[in-house]
């Protein structure tokens, strides 16, 4: 009895860890449509604005995050960057974001796909919420949109077209 005991034993934890290897493997391979160098195109919808810059996604830490890094030519700052670190907590059964933008202090955003093609990551706080969906279009590029909410009230603030770079 006791040799059965430590049988089923071992079973249970080796496909505990099979199924958190699976599961957390299998949410970040959905982030492979978005590996690579880019070209972005960014659109202040309330000014007309429009502003160019680059950005790369790529697997770090043994494809256990992707590092996403993205400097603009903004005309009006003196820099505009961002950098972010995101992996999927299995725990949460959710993408989160460790986002750096320009000097700011980091944001933490959670994640989660609102269909095949679009993942939404935001943070939540008394005011309201605000984030960004990534949407990855028929032709392979990416089209972002940030936005804001306060009650119902949701603002477009930025909007972005990706073309991969040749």
């Amino acid at each position: 009895m006791r040799k059965l005991s430590i049988i089923i034993l071992f079973m249970f934890l080796f496909f505990g860890l099979f199924a958190k290897g699976e599961t957390t493997s299998g949410a970040m391979k959905k982030f492979k449509p978005f590996i690579g160098k880019w070209e972005t195109l960014s659109l202040y919808p309330d000014t007309g604005l429009k502003v160019p810059g680059d950005l790369e996604y790529r697997w770090v830490l043994g494809k256990n995050w992707v590092l996403c890094d993205f400097v603009g030519r903004h005309p009006e700052r003196e820099y505009w960057a961002a950098i972010a670190m995101i992996k999927f907590d299995l725990s949460k059964k959710r993408y989160v974001s460790y986002d750096f933008f320009n000097v700011d202090d980091p944001i933490v955003m959670t994640g989660y796909w609102l269909s095949a093609q679009t993942i939404r990551f935001e943070v939540k706080n008394d005011e309201g919420s605000s984030g960004i969906d990534y949407t990855v279009k028929e032709d392979g590029s990416i089209y972002q949109e940030n936005w804001v909410r306060k009650g119902e009230t949701k603002r477009i603030t930025l909007k972005t077209d990706y073309s991969r770079k040749k």
